[in-house]
């Protein structure tokens, strides 16, 4: 139980570190053109390791007296993931070749904000664990 909120409060802080200011610290990734495609990927790493710890959870029956509302959530996190792991395929190419549009900034940014959303609802309904 005392790890599993240890992974939900570290998901949150990289969560809350890719939403907020960017700290002086943070080493952008290599291969990443700039800071935002390198913290939008960080979403999306985080995001992943969220469904597939609550898939986990889920097969054991952690969840057993409220697995409809967590398989809604999860469910909504996945489909938040799909769009923007798409929005940042197209950003990331573009911006690695330096023909990023702000159409695709936008997307990206609205993938990030839906993916953000969906993790507080599955973090939410879980309970926080």
């Amino acid at each position: 139980m005392k790890n599993r909120r240890s992974a939900v409060c570290a998901v949150f802080a990289l969560l809350l570190l890719t939403a907020g200011c960017a700290s002086k610290a943070y080493v952008i990734h290599p291969g990443s053109p700039n800071l935002f495609d390198s913290q939008s990927y960080d979403v999306l790493v985080t995001a992943h390791a969220a469904i597939e710890q609550a898939k986990t959870e889920l097969a054991a029956g952690k969840f057993a007296a409220t697995a409809p509302q967590v398989k809604l959530a999860l469910n909504a996190l996945i489909d938040a993931y799909d769009v923007m792991d798409v929005a940042y395929t197209t950003y990331h190419t573009s911006a690695v070749a330096g023909t990023a549009t702000a159409a695709q900034v936008a997307a990206l940014q609205n993938g990030v904000g839906a993916v953000n959303n969906a993790m507080g609802g599955l973090t939410v309904t879980t309970g926080g664990k």
